[in-house]
């Protein structure tokens, strides 16, 4: 029915570029004023739902979402702003995103889970202080593309936080058949099963800090490790990339640390 190109940004938000490329064009190739006005498409509406609240303030808040189609049946992306109002910081959340599409006049809908993961593992929040969303503090959020069947057309999106997770263990949101939750342990399982991997390559090359450095910097996750599950992968890669990060800025010291 669709195939999609999907992205689960993990750890603090990776924002994602588009790349819309040149659109050169010479006098004699301009658009007619008519052939413009049929390039642009009307945006769908996004209904947000948000957190139920007992106080004045939704404690964590959706807003200003947006999409944009390039055709009736792409939508090329859908993001929305999430805003922290408590006093705890989130290191995790999801969006549950509804896409309602028409086909032959009958009307049906697709879930789409987008799990956004900032702890992923103690080493990240010890050495590089990975904080989430901060209170007071909003985050922005992008998804896409999602294509489907040619006869499909986009009506409308609808949004909501399905889950959050803060510093201190608590969390709000329906996590709709536990989904988010399990999806979010995956991944921080993933990133331990990884770390536990490269602790047994330290030790058994002799504490060669090389090594592990030469095992960072080696793009693929290694098939010792088995996993069969993408989100431990995702997991994985995560904290190799965090790994890394922690490298460039204070050098081989701070990794020998963690896996020593």
């Amino acid at each position: 029915m669709r195939s999609r190109k999907w992205l689960v940004a993990v750890f603090i938000l990776i924002s994602a570029t588009l790349f819309i490329g040149s659109n050169l064009v010479s006098k004699s190739q301009e658009l007619q004023p008519a052939e413009r006005l049929s390039a642009i498409r009307k945006p769908p509406v996004v209904v947000i739902r948000q957190l139920e609240s007992e106080g004045l303030a939704v404690p964590v808040e959706l807003l200003r979402p947006a999409a944009r189609l390039s055709a009736d049946n792409q939508l090329e992306e859908y993001s929305c702003i999430v805003k922290n109002n408590t006093g705890k910081t989130v290191v995790a959340f999801s969006l549950a995103w509804t896409i309602a599409i028409e086909v032959a006049g009958k009307e049906s809908s697709v879930r789409e889970l987008q799990v956004i993961e900032s702890f992923i593992h103690p080493d990240v929040q010890e050495f590089l202080k990975s904080s989430g969303v901060a209170p007071g503090a909003e985050s922005s959020t992008e998804s896409g593309p999602t294509y489907f069947e040619s006869n499909a057309s986009v009506k409308r999106l609808g949004v909501s936080i399905d889950y959050a997770e803060f510093e201190d263990g608590t969390s709000l949101g329906p996590n709709f058949k536990g989904a988010s939750s399990q999806q979010i342990a995956m991944l921080r399982e993933g990133a331990s099963k990884y770390k536990e991997w490269l602790v047994q390559e330290y030790v058994k090359t002799g504490r060669s800090i090389k090594v592990v450095l030469q095992q960072l910097q080696n793009e693929s996750i290694p098939d010792d490790l088995n996993f069969s599950n993408p989100h431990m992968k995702q997991g994985a890669y995560a904290y190799r990339t965090r790994m890394l990060k922690l490298y460039n800025s204070e050098g081989s010291v701070a990794i020998q640390r963690i896996v020593q």
